[in-house]
């Protein structure tokens, strides 16, 4: 098992939410129900967080990049050690403490995030003072809009209507143990929880069955941010996960800038 950070927040009234911006209502409204969906075709490639406690960070870069090739066909990877100490800043947390999914989305709205180029990820480096040169491009590569989701029914039109959304789930000792399919098991009765983790989904089904005969079938599909941990980086949570109350902590990336980092350097 590598890194987690996932802290886990509670909603608060002044969040958007589905409903919230009418142009994005209609947009999902206006999706059509589908058994199943897989965007994986337009992901960056896995990110691995190594050890760190960044994977708020991790996880919305990869939300990010994988709307600029989505909607424009550009991918820029961006700083993930920039997010991370954004979102720890605007949170209010120093050193390796991990961040809430809300202030990550906030950072990339407020302050957007320079390409890796200019704030490359090593851990060594994590908590290093605010770099200027990189600073000064982050508003380039910024994210718009952001909405807050409330359960899988949403997550799943949001989804079908292309936005990726990032979310948090709770960790236990059996992640280690998953195989080369992705499959993560639904935890055992006495299973104790060692974390948070968050992860970004573009996928879904609600006929595909997990190698554990004995969950239920349906399914996210979501990018980890561990290497080549799972499916080369890939895995599956079953929708018992969510429906148990394992996974929280929903939001959907609206809308975002994608420059050409050519156009910088």
């Amino acid at each position: 098992m590598k890194g987690l950070g996932w802290r886990k927040e509670h909603a608060d009234p002044r969040d958007f939410t589905h409903g919230d911006i009418p142009e994005v209502f209609d947009r999902v409204q206006a999706t059509a129900e589908r058994p199943e969906v897989d965007f994986f075709e337009w992901i960056p490639p896995i990110k691995d967080q190594g050890d760190l406690g960044s994977c708020v960070a991790n996880s919305i870069a990869g939300a990010y990049e994988f709307d600029g090739i989505k909607t424009t066909g550009t991918y820029t990877p961006v700083s993930r050690l920039y997010l991370y100490k954004a979102a720890r800043r605007l949170g209010g947390f120093s050193g390796d403490s991990g961040a809430y999914i809300r202030d990550g989305m906030r950072s990339l709205v407020r302050l957007g995030a320079p390409p890796e180029a200019l704030w490359p990820y090593k851990a060594e480096t994590f908590d290093a003072p605010p770099d200027f040169v990189a600073t000064g491009y982050a508003q380039n590569f910024a994210a718009r809009r952001y909405v807050r989701l409330k359960n899988l029914t949403e997550i799943k039109a949001y989804i079908r209507a292309g936005f990726p959304v990032v979310f948090g789930f709770t960790v236990f000792p059996s992640i280690d143990a998953v195989k080369e399919d992705g499959w993560v098991p639904l935890p055992k009765s006495g299973d104790r929880p060692v974390g948070g983790h968050a992860v970004y989904t573009c996928a879904y089904s609600n006929v595909k069955q997990s190698r554990y005969w004995q969950d239920p079938a349906g399914a996210i599909g979501f990018m980890n941010s561990w290497g080549d941990w799972g499916d080369k980086g890939k895995g599956w949570l079953p929708y018992a996960y969510f429906q148990q109350g394992f996974c929280d902590d929903f939001w959907a990336l609206i809308s975002a800038k994608h420059p050409d980092e050519n156009d910088f350097t």
